[in-house]
């Protein structure tokens, strides 16, 4: 899941997925879920409600060899320290 459970109102909780298979996932555990979070809040009132989040994600996931070195470069710096002593080359 995308986020934390959020109350929109006095007995309905929502939450927002990434996508339709998260979608589908929840509302299929929906049945076992609901009893659950009703009876550890003791209140047989509350709902839940699955929604898509309509955010798109900003940052592109790293496709070729030279995407995910420089990636991970980015994130730990001793991978180029490691390329440039062994004379590795990213690209295949």
């Amino acid at each position: 899941m995308t986020s934390v459970p959020v109350v929109v109102s006095d007995f309905v909780l929502e939450v927002k997925v990434r996508n339709q298979i998260q979608k589908e996932k929840v509302e299929a555990s929906r049945q076992e879920l609901v009893p659950f979070i009703r009876k550890q809040l003791h209140n047989r009132f509350i709902t839940l409600n699955v929604s898509l989040n309509e955010e798109k994600a900003t940052e592109t996931k790293p496709v070729s060899p030279v995407e995910k070195f420089n990636h991970l470069a980015g994130k730990n710096s001793a991978l180029i320290d490691l390329r440039m002593k062994f004379g590795l080359e990213p690209n295949y």
